[in-house]
């Protein structure tokens, strides 16, 4: 819980820090109401969103290894499709976060200088 809050905070200063060496040209472009539901998004993400999908993830976690537990007990030759099963997940997962991640920096380059 100390690091979401951490992350929260970092996340303010930073967006304030952005704020602070912007041009004034960004402030006579942008709207005010623009600049500033931009930081309420972001504290919502940090302070709610990734709480809720944090205690998601804890929960299936260990509905999914207690399965596999359950599962080795009861059939222990099913250890082979386990091990494939989880190779395939592993594989997908580290594609797909150099996926999110680029998507991530392009919607941040889209909507300026803030972070």
């Amino acid at each position: 819980m100390t690091g979401l809050i951490n992350a929260a905070r970092r996340l303010h200063d930073k967006a304030c820090e952005g704020l602070i060496f912007t041009t004034s040209k960004y402030f006579d472009k942008i709207p005010q109401g623009r600049i500033l539901g931009r930081f309420t998004r972001d504290i919502f993400i940090m302070d709610d969103l990734v709480t809720l999908l944090l205690a998601g993830f804890v929960n299936i976690s260990g509905n999914i290894v207690g399965s596999f537990i359950v599962m080795l007990i009861i059939s222990w030759y099913a250890v082979f499709p386990i091990i494939i099963e989880i190779i395939i997940v592993y594989l997908a997962i580290k594609y797909s976060k150099f996926v999110i991640r680029q998507l991530w920096k392009i919607d941040l380059e889209s909507r300026g200088p803030i972070l």
